[in-house]
């Protein structure tokens, strides 16, 4: 017995339809380390003094963050997102670290 295509042609090499493997997306090399050597050794000297905090309450405000961080660290700034039309806050912020070490 033979093996046959989606479009009804013969498998010459007698495998059947074989789907290609994916290649990986610019997201996952990076993530896997992928780029240029000189690239990695930039981003590993430089560390992030920044915090991402995210799934806050809408009532959430700098002062509040500002407290609740200030145990961790010396918190030099806090930035709230917040909607352009309604002025509520977006459930997310940054806070900003005097050093990465903190």
């Amino acid at each position: 017995s033979s093996k046959h295509g989606a479009d009804g042609s013969k498998d010459p090499s007698g495998q059947g339809e074989r789907k290609q493997a994916a290649q990986p997306t610019a997201k996952r090399k990076a993530a896997s380390g992928g780029g240029t050597a000189e690239k990695r050794q930039r981003d590993n000297e430089e560390e992030s003094t920044t915090c991402f905090v995210g799934n806050l309450s809408w009532a959430t405000d700098e002062a509040m963050l500002r407290d609740a961080f200030d145990g961790a660290g010396t918190v030099t700034g806090v930035r709230v997102a917040y909607e352009r039309d309604s002025g509520k806050a977006r459930g997310f912020a940054h806070v900003e670290f005097a050093s990465a070490a903190d």
